[in-house]
């Protein structure tokens, strides 16, 4: 286009294509980008889910800062605070009575006992429960969801209520030591239940199952290949359990049960005391250091432990071997015998410590009025008055509390991930011990605790006070937790990084933190549940207004009607938050916020495949039944929206006023096509879907359960729409697109005058079938036309089919002015007539494509050139005779070897069904293609010079022999050896040998064909070889081949 007339349209556009542009413009900016390499359909969506989450974590953190106002105000007298922790040989002075450091000690060490009793206690009788209710929590166990999933809601109501308000609640019933006791199993009941119906939903059932096939109980089953795996995780989950709980029960203090909290929380808590609570405090990070030895040891020599093969000198005498055997038998089973006593010594320490004994008369009347009122909730806490200056109302109350779960999680993952890293022994060696006693030390220390020292600090901010002590409390379990990651990550890793050069920093950027971010994150999202519950604990203290109501509601059972609205909104917001945690652990573990199979997404996918499958049928393209193909078949629809943009894009100036019209009436009538063939798929597919659904309940009848058989019937019925989707519009769409091919293969065909049809070099009964029928499907269907068969040498036995019986090349002139179609030739060189130039010529042909054509049609789908002939006949009505039937028969009937060869389809029947339907003699043909006497009998005494070579039979035929007489004896060859592989070498003219290799199984022997410059198909090639010399090479080539695969 000259700049003259560029100009002149540009003065046309108009302000409409300039606003529509601009508009258009914009929009595609946030358009999906979709782009097809090499077939492969790649969509890249706008990052709306990435600007959303970073917009809502800014103003998340925002709204932290401005509402929990971090306050630094004391910071000097804090420090001073804290020095009294160091001063030493201080008396403590509690009311009259005052007490040495090492009475302190000796007292810490009798709470601390009592603590740990009630913890183990807690914790067995915990897990014990936790068992059975995660079988009837797993979906892998208990099939019916309307068992599981109101056990795992249940589970979930218990867990997210405060440990706390049960230990309350059990403190009114029962007597101090065993409501500490069962206060603590319901909490690990509820954590191991959890963790547990998680593993097993995840467990591989096939041992499982197949116990039970060969005859086994469910019981014995469950014993011999369930239960071990159980047991490990109980274990691993069990000491991980017991360590929380220590510190949980140190806070049970506050309900009024002794523990080592009752020392830290209170008698201890004023800072003339500050020295003695440190005695209690490194007594407490004491006995955590040897649980976490006695962890270590346990997983490392029992859980994890594997025996080293012993070493045998095979040169001593027997004896002497077996003495050696001996003494290298592991005596791993003393350290087991020794935990065992130890766990039963603790077991039966703990219950002396026990005063099994039910609550007095007036706990328990208190309990009765306070039931009654914690199922009668006090709605009026939940109204907003006030937002900022409130004390009781419940949701301006909890969400202070869930901001500060949120930024003392931050907190504590900023400082785990340091503290975590540098803990880990595969990172920093030996100086990793540090660390780790920094993390068990953080770890240890209640953060009640932490809350009555950061509340000297901040003197405005009490929410502040609640992010320092959960922040800090939270950096010991993360960290813990981030250690254990890192050092999971195999050796192998970092030896490589070495060998590559990589340093120390390198190492953390690119192996560490990816490895480990995913776990951390879903650990921190698991963080903020804990820590949303743990403002209950600092309540107590006054670091939280939050937990510091429900810490007193809880104590007054008259207020327990108060309390159970803070425990509705508790319950409400942990939910929700579980249920968001897991969605986005889910996204962190697996890339998805949804399983592939939940019901909306199944939904949303069948509406994208109908979009999909509606916008492949208006453009006339292939459709496929997959989401990504679907995902950018959409997303082109977006880009097609924009005409403007696309009409600009494409001739550099925008549309004039005329232009503009066309292009929107256009966009008019696609998106009515479009509208059009949505509602017929979607009619279609109801239809399908309750004609399946009736039929499946029809089939069911004796069934009586109505539900299963109403699932079954609705699976039934998905099925045939997936099937819907995968078969029967793929082949309608394939059949019009390829209806589309044949239409302007035809129109290529009226346009000319003149047409020569090119034929192989070596024409068989498919190249000459395919030509003669298609020139006489020409001259029967059109006018004025001349058309001519380029090509000699024809098999004898099929002559009946053409008139020149000799075959030559037209002459220059005609060929020349001709439009040039070449039949069934795999490449150039294998024309007859080579003056074709394959840019100008066309091409029907089932061989796979190897050059540029001006047009052409088929592929290595197809048996036979003469069915895709056979097809363009049916789908463009053309008229035919006896004589194209007869061709078509020829052509379709040798290349398949009587449909024998392993590429035939259900087209192939479906075409020669065509054929005998416009009245095909089939036993007519059959005796017209028949050898002579003298032909066969040459054929049959050839083969009884067959040889075998492994997988190979083999046949040399020394005399030159023609086409006619060849592939027959190839054919009948194939049929009587009794191997995966025949090679019938059939001397030329030339004193060259023909190579004719075939396969009744699943080896390619086109491999074999191209490896020795030939070509073919999976079980039919050939090749050429100069001389004999080579078969051996060629055989055990064949049979190497074999053995690779």
């Amino acid at each position: 286009m000259n700049s003259k007339k560029i100009k002149k349209l540009k003065k046309e556009s108009n302000f409409e294509s300039k606003k529509e542009f601009i508009i258009q413009k914009i929009a595609n900016y946030f358009n999906p980008q979709f782009i097809d390499i090499n077939n492969q359909k790649v969509t890249k969506k706008f990052p709306w889910l990435k600007i959303f989450g970073w917009l809502s974590f800014v103003i998340v953190v925002i709204l932290m800062i401005t509402t929990i106002k971090p306050d630094f105000q004391n910071w000097n007298k804090f420090w001073e605070q804290i020095g009294f922790f160091f001063k030493i040989n201080k008396k403590a002075e509690i009311g009259s009575a005052f007490f040495t450091p090492l009475e302190t000690f000796i007292r810490g060490l009798e709470f601390l006992w009592t603590t740990i009793s009630y913890s183990i206690l807690g914790t067995i009788f915990g897990i014990l429960i936790a068992v059975p209710l995660a079988l009837l929590s797993s979906k892998n166990f208990i099939k019916n969801k309307f068992i599981y999933i109101p056990f795992r809601i249940l589970m979930s109501v218990v867990r997210a209520i405060p440990p706390v308000v049960f230990a309350f609640a059990f403190f009114f019933l029962l007597s101090p030591s065993l409501a500490a006791m069962f206060s603590i199993m319901v909490f690990v009941s509820s954590l191991m239940t959890k963790w547990l119906y998680e593993d097993l939903d995840t467990y591989d059932m096939n041992s499982y199952q197949g116990t039970i096939a060969i005859g086994n109980t469910k019981a014995l089953a469950f014993k011999s290949s369930v239960l071990p795996y159980l047991m490990k995780r109980i274990v691993s989950y069990g000491f991980y359990s017991f360590e929380m709980v220590i510190r949980f029960a140190a806070i049970l203090s506050i309900v009024g049960i002794p523990t080592i909290g009752q020392l830290l929380s209170d008698q201890y808590a004023l800072p003339d005391n500050y020295s003695h609570m440190s005695i209690v405090l490194w007594t407490l990070i004491v006995a955590m250091i040897i649980i976490e030895s006695l962890n270590f040891l346990i997983k490392k020599y029992i859980l994890d432990y594997t025996q080293k093969h012993p070493k045998i000198n095979d040169s001593l005498p027997y004896e002497k071997q077996l003495e050696q055997l001996k003494k290298q038998k592991s005596k791993i089973y003393i350290f087991k015998i020794f935990i065992t006593i130890l766990i039963i010594g603790l077991l039966l320490g703990s219950l002396t410590q026990i005063e099994w004994a039910i609550g007095n008369q007036i706990k328990i009347d208190q309990f009765k009025v306070g039931i009654k009122k914690l199922f009668n909730p006090d709605w009026s806490l939940f109204q907003i008055t006030d937002w900022s200056g409130t004390k009781t109302s419940v949701i301006p109350l909890g969400v202070e509390a869930f901001l500060v779960a949120i930024a003392s999680s931050i907190i504590g993952l900023f400082f785990a991930l340091i503290l975590g890293i540098l803990a880990a022994k595969n990172i920093t060696k030996w100086f990793s011990y540090p660390f780790k006693l920094i993390i068990i030390v953080i770890r240890a220390i209640p953060a009640f605790t932490f809350a009555a020292l950061f509340l000297i600090l901040s003197k405005d901010s009490k929410l502040f006070v609640g992010v320092l002590s959960l922040g800090i409390h939270s950096i010991g379990m993360l960290g813990k937790l981030v250690m254990e990651s890192v050092e999971k990550i195999p050796k192998k890793t970092f030896e490589a990084l070495d060998a590559a050069g990589a340093n120390w920093f390198q190492k953390i950027k690119f192996v560490v933190f990816k490895s480990i971010m995913p776990q951390a994150l879903s650990n921190f999202l698991y963080r903020i549940e804990i820590n949303f519950k743990s403002t209950v604990v600092i309540g107590a203290v006054g670091a939280s207004d939050f937990g510091f109501q429900i810490s007193t509601y809880s104590t007054q059972t008259d207020n327990w009607d108060k309390l159970a609205s803070y425990l509705i909104f508790t319950i409400i917001v942990l939910l929700i938050l579980e249920q968001i945690s897991d969605l986005l652990r889910s996204k962190l573990m697996t890339g998805y916020f949804f399983n592939q199979d939940i019901w909306f997404k199944k939904l949303i996918n069948k509406n994208k495949l109908t979009r999909s499958l509606a916008l492949s049928i208006v453009n006339k393209e292939e459709f496929r039944s997959d989401i990504r193909f679907a995902n950018y078949m959409i997303a082109k629809l977006q880009y097609d929206k924009l005409f403007v943009f696309k009409y600009q894009i494409k001739n550099k100036i925008l549309p004039n006023n005329k232009t503009l019209q066309q292009l929107k009436l256009d966009y008019k009538n696609y998106l009515e096509a479009y509208a059009k063939e949505i509602k017929r798929i979607n009619k279609e597919i109801k239809l399908l879907y309750n004609s399946v659904y009736k039929q499946t309940m029809l089939n069911q009848k004796d069934t009586k359960n109505w539900f299963k058989k109403n699932k079954v019937a609705r699976k039934s019925a998905n099925i045939a729409i997936d099937k819907y989707f995968e078969n029967n519009t793929i082949a309608k769409i394939n059949s019009m697109n390829l209806v589309n091919k044949f239409a302007k293969f035809w129109r290529y065909i009226e346009d000319a005058k003149k047409i020569t049809l090119c034929t192989h070099i070596e024409p068989d009964g498919d190249t000459l079938g395919s030509a003669v029928a298609l020139k006489k499907l020409i001259l029967l269907n059109t006018k004025n036309k001349e058309v001519r068969i380029s090509g000699a040498d024809y098999p004898r036995n099929l002559l009946f089919l053409i008139d020149d019986k000799q075959g030559s090349l037209v002459d220059e002139q005609f060929f020349s002015e001709s439009l040039k179609i070449v039949v069934d030739t795999s490449t150039k060189k294998r024309i007859y007539d080579q003056r074709v130039n394959t840019k100008e010529a066309l091409k029907i042909d089932h061989h796979p494509q190897e050059h540029e054509w001006l047009f052409e049609i088929g592929g290595d789908y197809w048996p036979a050139t003469g069915q895709l002939i056979t097809r363009l006949a049916k789908e463009l009505n053309l008229k035919v005779n006896e004589e194209i039937l007869e061709a078509l028969g020829v052509a379709i009937i040798t290349d398949t070897e009587f449909f024998k060869e392993r590429n035939v389809n259900f087209e192939t029947f479906m075409c020669m069904q065509y054929l005998l339907d416009n009245n095909l003699n089939y036993a007519g043909l059959l005796k017209k293609m028949q050898l002579n006497n003298e032909e066969l009998n040459f054929i049959f005494k050839s083969i009884n010079h067959k040889q075998v070579n492994g997988i190979v039979s083999y046949l040399i035929v020394h005399d030159v022999v023609s086409n006619d007489i060849a592939r027959p004896l190839v054919a009948k060859f194939v049929e009587l050896s009794n191997t995966e592989v025949s090679l019938v070498l059939l001397k030329t003219a030339n004193d060259e040998f023909r190579c004719e290799i075939r396969s009744k199984s699943n080896y390619d022997v086109s491999k074999v064909a191209s490896h020795f410059l030939g070509g073919g198909h999976f079980n039919s090639a050939g090749f050429i070889q100069k001389d004999l010399m080579s078969l051996n090479k060629v055989i055990s080539y064949i049979n190497k081949q074999k053995t690779k695969n």
